[in-house]
């Protein structure tokens, strides 16, 4: 599996952040959230920046990071437990020599 990335930037978040951020987007009429907007922009360096968002009121957070290589596909792997359970998702962003 890939992962696509536009506008080099990726970010993570589990099903329940996924719908707490859609409804706080749909309530919204200013596009992306301006926390997120802040914070990105407080964190740049060196042509890059990371955020570790916690949603207003929620337990739920999202990561949104600049991607390594900027816009492409960035291949992407499931890990399983010895039950068989999905328990991990690792994405390389081609950011480690190697």
């Amino acid at each position: 599996m890939t992962t696509s990335v536009d506008s080099g930037t990726g970010g993570f978040m589990d099903e329940d952040a996924c719908h707490a951020l859609k409804a706080l987007l749909d309530e919204s009429d200013v596009g992306m959230l301006p926390a997120l907007e802040d914070a990105l922009s407080a964190s740049y360096g060196d042509t890059c920046s990371a955020v570790n968002l916690s949603l207003p009121g929620l337990p739920a957070n999202f990561t949104v990071f600049s991607s390594g290589d900027g816009d492409g596909a960035y291949p992407s792997y499931w890990g399983f437990d010895d039950a068989g359970q999905l328990c991990c998702l690792m994405t390389d962003f081609r950011i480690l020599d190697t």
